[in-house]
């Protein structure tokens, strides 16, 4: 792992995992920074979704940028994540280095996102890249 302490969130780490000490963790250790968005396509996977890298720059998944404050929580990230970063080929997801650009100041900063590493071939595409308004159109 490198030194960068910024993480992107744009599923179930944003919403809310269920997980109340991880929740809570996620609160407490996590400042934001602001909305943002990483190049990438999302997917509905069912109770949450996955990204993907995409080198287009007309895909986009959007989300929150947040500094990571408390070293020890990458720990609680990868486990819920189903992230091995000894055996990363069998994980779900894959914490990788990527870039998020900033909303609101268009500034660019390298930060860690959780890909989905799976097959995405049958799984509904979220294209608005945006989970929280997925899921408000679901549930509505």
């Amino acid at each position: 792992m490198t030194d960068c302490q910024l993480l992107f969130l744009y599923g179930s780490l944003l919403t809310g995992t269920g997980l109340r000490g991880l929740d809570a963790k996620v609160r407490h250790a996590c400042r934001p920074l602001g909305t943002a968005h990483i190049r990438g396509r999302l997917y509905d996977l069912g109770r949450y979704p996955g990204a993907v890298a995409s080198e287009s720059d007309k895909e986009h998944v959007y989300g929150t940028l947040v500094r990571v404050s408390n070293l020890a929580l990458w720990k609680a990230l990868d486990h819920y994540e189903a992230y091995d970063p000894i055996r990363p080929a069998r994980s779900e997801f894959i914490r990788a280095l990527t870039t998020a650009t900033l909303m609101d100041t268009k500034e660019q900063m390298t930060c860690w996102v959780y890909y989905y590493n799976g097959r995405v071939v049958h799984r509904p595409r979220i294209r608005s890249g945006k989970y929280k308004e997925h899921l408000q159109r679901i549930e509505a």
